[in-house]
């Protein structure tokens, strides 16, 4: 006899298989729905938006490895899954594309797949940024970048430019990160033309998607803008923090090295790994979704 891989279960978990076993399941007076996401890091901030549709649903939020472990998480893992419906679901990162036609090859599907939700803005990273400090410092970069940012897209659209690896190379290239720990972006120059046919195009999009000039950031690789403009700033002020810690106990006779003050902050690791880990699995509850994903889960969930 053949034996089933688990790669296979997967594969053949459909959403009606789903809603047959929610039914012997703990909270049978519940429909059970599976929600996979791209990955660990998504998972929390998932659980959080889901919360409003517990008391109809059992929503259990889970990534692909975790049903399938023989493959992989991402996005193209969920995409290719089979056997989407009501009780099965995939959330997604928008990536661009929402706003280049066939930017992949599930374009279609991440646009218009009624079982796949998407993240509206460009990652969750994006997302996530609305409970940061430095949101003001995001949108100064947003009104000064505009032009190379559109200039990126046209190059993402005609295949010229790489889409993740281009953004942040391009950022380095105008060493950003150091303008961000300054504060002050003006020393960004847009010297290069751009085709007023193209740029209108993607102007006409960004207003059918509501996103004004400081807004940008929205749509922009939210890996990199985390990584080399809010990271490093909220490294910098917390390194502050932890030196006046140092210095007031020292006025006080009591003398701390970095690692006591440190521990004042409940910070146990690296500050860059604090940083992390507070930015994917704290404050969830100051984050919304945007609102055209919200309408697509209160659809779902009604």
């Amino acid at each position: 006899k053949r034996l089933i891989g688990m790669s296979e279960l997967g594969q053949n978990l459909t959403s009606s298989w789903v809603r047959a076993a929610g039914r012997f399941g703990h909270t049978p007076e519940k429909p059970l729905v599976m929600f996979y996401v791209e990955g660990d890091e998504d998972v929390p901030f998932w659980k959080e938006i889901i919360k409003p549709y517990l008391a109809k649903y059992d929503i259990q939020v889970c990534t692909n490895k975790a049903v399938n472990p023989d493959e992989g998480n991402g996005k193209t893992f969920l995409l290719k899954m089979s056997g989407l419906g009501t009780n099965k679901i995939v959330a997604v990162d928008a990536d661009f594309d929402l706003l280049i036609d066939d930017y992949s090859e599930y374009t279609e599907m991440v646009r218009n797949h009624p079982y796949v939700i998407n993240t509206t803005w460009y990652s969750l990273e994006n997302i996530l940024m609305q409970k940061v400090n430095s949101i003001s410092l995001l949108k100064n970069f947003s009104r000064v970048f505009k032009g190379y940012f559109v200039r990126y897209l046209i190059g993402v659209s005609n295949k010229s430019i790489k889409p993740k690896g281009g953004f942040g190379e391009m950022l380095q290239k105008l060493n950003i990160q150091k303008l961000a720990l300054e504060g002050d972006f003006s020393g960004i120059v847009n010297s290069e033309e751009i085709d007023v046919q193209d740029s209108a195009s993607f102007q006409e999009k960004f207003d059918k998607m509501g996103i004004a000039d400081a807004d940008l950031w929205k749509l922009m690789r939210g890996h990199n803008l985390w990584n080399m403009i809010v990271k490093p700033v909220e490294e910098k002020l917390l390194n502050c923090k932890i030196h006046e810690i140092i210095q007031e106990n020292l006025k006080e006779g009591n003398p701390i090295d970095r690692h006591k003050a440190m521990q004042t902050l409940g910070i146990n690791c690296s500050v860059k790994e604090y940083l992390d880990k507070s930015f994917y699995y704290n404050q969830l509850e100051l984050v919304s979704a945007p609102r055209e994903t919200q309408n697509k889960l209160n659809r779902l969930f009604s």
